[in-house]
């Protein structure tokens, strides 16, 4: 059956207009926030919502897909994102087809494909047919957005639930195929699906968040309910672990064990390695980098709390004519300073030896300012990197502003540079960091500009820090 619509997103509008307009009982919620087509048709853009790729086709053919095209799908699953999701589950030749969806706060529809996989959390068909020797084969996602802010949650997660339910119709997931179950007629008869479904309700008829209603909150008061409920999660988190540490239960300490072990291997074979070659030996001393002297140790406290790198310590070194050294420190925010003179009188260097080390800090001065620059750089790519994505994505600023195609450059540029470092920040030199940088500002300045011409501003320069600079 073919629809009169030219895009899968004017197609998915219309059949989740036509789920929710039904003269059958639905959760009064639907009908409070999508009391029109216009109400639900001024949300459906500030979504965001993309749909897999070969979709729109799908659903204007005139008969009803095979299951390959359901296996065709891509099987990988993002992190933190909504969606809506189809598992597929086979024994023999026969098929069954699940669609679900995933709006949690924490890891979004991914936790929930997670609960599938690991049986933790089953709706009672699925969990019925496993135990009858079905093997869940393959999920994939059929729709996905990023999650919206706190004060979003409730018109969104209702929007999502009404989409998943415009896929029940599409596709027919449903139990019975006898029943209605409240559904407008589908794009085909529904005796011709190739499969059986394991939904047994319509999502309109479920509750969104059981126990809460939330449709009257304020923005602010769903703000405030959001970092209420993260200062939760954070402090039970916390209290968990400390518990687990004083008395620890064998899989607690066995995950902790299995996480060293996956990372432990190349930290000491490289530090062997470094070891071995006396990459950082001195022949004269005979000592190794790594083979540190404790001159002695004081501590710089009352600094106020701050964000990672908004602290300022500086750290002054004297040494005297007498081979007497004072290390002091002070905090340039709060004004605190500590101090420690170190002395011969206790036997551990001669004065010849404190000499030689502050020789020896001279002479790496050019290869630790070789390592600063290169992490500096590596910092600038990340950053801009990272703000340029940040400002894609908001619809209401940069992504709101240009072009869709200008859009998908951007986010390519964006995407290829972030591969780049995955596969080559270990060993990439100042300049090879600069280098791609420069590549993608080259892609961005061009479509940044458009927004400017004729006045100031525009995108910040390529040299220009985010005010979130860190250092490594």
């Amino acid at each position: 059956m073919a629809y009169d619509a030219p895009d899968i997103q004017t197609l998915i509008l219309h059949l989740t207009w036509l789920c929710l307009n039904v003269s059958d009982w639905i959760n009064p919620r639907f009908r409070a926030v999508f009391p029109t087509s216009d109400h639900l048709a001024a949300l459906f853009p500030q979504l965001g919502i993309t749909f897999c790729e070969g979709l729109f086709d799908v659903v204007q053919a005139a008969t009803a897909p095979r299951i390959e095209w359901f296996l065709s799908l891509p099987a990988d699953i993002p992190h933190h994102v909504w969606g809506i999701y189809v598992l597929v589950l086979r024994k023999g030749s026969r098929y069954k087809l699940y669609i679900g969806s995933g709006t949690g706060i924490k890891d979004g529809v991914r936790s929930r494909i997670l609960q599938h996989e690991g049986r933790s959390v089953e709706p009672s068909h699925v969990k019925q047919a496993k135990d009858d020797g079905y093997k869940q084969v393959h999920s994939s996602l059929l729709a996905w957005c990023n999650p919206p802010t706190a004060a979003q949650v409730p018109a969104f997660r209702t929007a999502i639930i009404a989409i998943e339910a415009a896929l029940h119709l599409i596709f027919w997931p449903m139990y019975k195929r006898t029943t209605r179950y409240s559904f407008p007629d589908g794009p085909w008869a529904r005796k011709e699906y190739p499969w059986d479904g394991l939904c047994h309700h319509n999502p309109l008829t479920e509750g969104v968040i059981k126990g809460v209603d939330d449709i009257d909150l304020t923005p602010e008061q769903l703000e405030h309910m959001a970092s209420v409920a993260a200062e939760r999660r954070r402090v039970v988190r916390n209290t968990w672990d400390r518990k687990q540490r004083a008395s620890p239960r064998p899989g607690y300490m066995a995950k902790r064990l299995a996480v060293s072990r996956k990372y432990q291997p190349t930290a000491t074979a490289k530090y062997h390695q470094v070891i071995a070659s006396k990459a950082h030996h001195c022949p004269l001393c005979n000592v190794t980098k790594s083979c540190n002297n404790l001159l002695g140790k004081f501590e710089l406290s009352g600094i106020p709390p701050a964000p990672r790198g908004q602290p300022q310590i500086e750290v002054t070194f004297e040494l005297d004519a007498n081979g007497i050294l004072r290390v002091s420190a002070g905090d340039k925010g709060s004004g605190k300073t500590e101090s420690i003179t170190i002395t011969n009188d206790k036997g551990r260097l001669s004065a010849e030896e404190i000499e030689r080390m502050v020789e020896e800090a001279e002479k790496y001065a050019d290869e630790d300012k070789a390592t600063r620059e290169r992490i500096e750089s590596r910092n600038g790519l990340e950053n801009y990197a990272y703000s340029l994505k940040n400002q894609l994505n908001d619809d209401e600023g940069l992504g709101g502003k240009i072009d869709e195609d200008d859009k998908d450059t951007l986010l390519e540029a964006v995407k290829e540079a972030q591969d780049w470092l995955e596969e080559n920040a270990a060993t990439a030199t100042s300049e090879d960091f600069d280098e791609q940088k420069q590549k993608l500002s080259d892609v961005a300045y061009p479509i940044t500009s458009k927004l400017y011409e004729g006045g100031a501003g525009g995108m910040p320069d390529d040299d220009d820090e985010p005010s979130g600079h860190d250092e490594l």
